[in-house]
């Protein structure tokens, strides 16, 4: 073997000297900042974290069913109860109709067909202004008001319906000269609207 030869194993030898010295170096330097940090996780570890997530997992999981089936309970009597209140809305109304009927109904077994004398008349008429005071007195309570214009007022068609038209002196053209049939609203909701006669001018 010649000196270059030999020259140049040598320098092959420490090169690789060179390069496990360079490996041993970083294997120790990252030795080292995993113990700084903490043991490098093992398999076990592994296994136990990823029992962790999925025992977490299981947890948010029948918390959301939980909060999903509370979540159609309240829909379910929700809608039980609009449906009681849609069936029953009329209840308090209808009871206090029951007293305007009562009284109608007196009224209607009163014998007409003979000895009619003016006293008679006279008990008819005060019955029959009271039963339209119980009758108004249950439209108050529960807001139901009266649409009647009078002759000269503008027609609204919002709240009149007019049912033909006739010449009028006295009253402009398209304002109402009569009303025939009243209106309602019930909390200024149109129930039906009033009936009127409107004028066609002179």
């Amino acid at each position: 073997m010649s000196n270059k030869e030999k020259h140049s194993e040598v320098a092959e030898d420490e090169q690789a000297l060179e390069a496990d010295f360079v490996s041993q170096k970083l294997g120790d330097e990252l030795d080292e900042a995993l113990l700084e940090e903490g043991e490098a996780p093992t398999m076990e570890s592994l296994m136990q974290d990823l029992a962790a997530m999925r025992e977490t997992s299981n947890e948010l999981d029948d918390k959301y069913m939980r909060a999903k089936a509370e979540t159609d309970n309240a829909r379910r009597i929700s809608v039980k109860e609009v449906e009681k209140a849609r069936k029953f809305a009329l209840e308090s109304f209808a009871k206090e109709l029951l007293q305007v009927k009562d009284s109608l109904d007196q009224a209607a077994q009163v014998d007409l067909s003979s000895n009619v004398t003016e006293q008679l008349i006279e008990q008819m008429s005060e019955g029959l202004s009271l039963t339209l005071k119980q009758l108004d007195s249950v439209f108050e309570r529960f807001k139901i008001e009266v649409v009647a214009p009078e002759a000269g007022d503008s027609l609204d068609p919002e709240l009149h319906q007019a049912m033909t038209r006739q010449p009028s002196e006295e009253v402009d053209t398209n304002n109402i000269v009569s009303t025939l049939q009243t209106g309602y609203t019930l909390n200024g909701r149109l129930l039906r609207p009033a009936m009127v006669i409107v004028s066609s001018g002179s």
